[in-house]
């Protein structure tokens, strides 16, 4: 047996219940080396550095260890498919009374994996754009293992089908729900930033005319997330995709940072928009 399908065995043998053991004992190591606690803090700069500048050392410390261990959290429970049920989703009906084509639009944040089996709840069948190792044939155990726990009740589809497969399934009168904090070359204004994202899913559902719903990540009042979906933004309204996709994004700031620290590895997700020298 492989390594990789050996260390699966072993995730999923231990009990639900040490999740949080674990995850704070590799948080704690984490910590102590010099480059994980660096790019913990990069990563805390990146989302407070433009709204926040006066946040001190110390408390940028304070949560790049939080930080640390909400990765270490999110990675070793979705071992556990009890511990990655539905959240509950405030606003549910907005998406379920919704005739026809909807996009879903969400950053990484919070338990982001469970976006498409909480928005199924709904009733609508919900297809959600994925990173394309989720998808393929020959997925490593720890990508089975994420899918498994991301397709709860709807699909996933390769980020590799682009705008096209987005446009099919809109057309096709589905929900679609999609990350726009990847890779991209859009410019856009972000907690206070000049970042770099992406734009192509978002223009898929502007020139279609489709509805986007802002799906944010909070906390009641025992710690226990849960979405929120707002009231759906409607094209005809903005004067372009750049409008749409700003709007979106400042729907998702005050939700980051009133939990900065869960924001799933932000430095993969934006880069600064730096001017060309050219």
């Amino acid at each position: 047996m492989k390594r990789a399908e050996v260390m699966a065995s072993l995730h999923r043998m231990l009990p639900a219940s040490s999740v949080g053991l674990l995850a704070r004992a590799a948080a704690k190591r984490d910590a102590r080396n010099p480059a994980a606690m660096a790019r913990a803090r990069e990563s805390m700069h990146l989302l407070l550095d433009g709204v926040r500048p006066d946040t001190g050392p110390e408390e940028i410390d304070a949560l790049a260890r939080r930080y640390l261990f909400e990765i270490r959290r999110q990675n070793e429970a979705r071992w556990h498919t009890r511990l990655c049920r539905p959240l509950p989703v405030q606003g549910i009906e907005r998406l379920s009374l919704l005739e026809g084509p909807a996009m879903v639009h969400i950053v990484h944040h919070g338990p982001f994996l469970l976006i498409g089996p909480s928005m199924a709840q709904s009733g609508r069948e919900v297809h959600v754009v994925a990173d394309p190792g989720l998808c393929a044939a020959d997925r490593k155990p720890w990508q089975a293992q994420t899918h498994a726990v991301a397709s709860q009740g709807c699909h996933l589809f390769s980020a590799e089908e682009g705008a096209a497969g987005i446009r099919d399934r809109l057309a096709r009168g589905l929900v679609v729900a999609v990350a726009t904090d990847v890779p991209g070359r859009t410019p856009v204004e972000f907690l206070g930033q000049r970042l770099v994202g992406s734009s192509g899913a978002v223009r898929a559902a502007y020139d279609s005319g489709t509805p986007v719903l802002s799906a944010t990540i909070h906390r009641d009042d025992h710690g226990a997330p849960f979405y929120r979906l707002s009231e759906p933004l409607h094209p005809a309204d903005l004067d372009s995709t750049e409008a749409l996709l700003q709007e979106l994004l400042r729907r998702q700031e005050e939700p980051v940072l009133a939990w900065p620290e869960a924001y799933y590895d932000p430095l993969t997700k934006w880069r600064l928009d730096e001017p060309s020298l050219t």
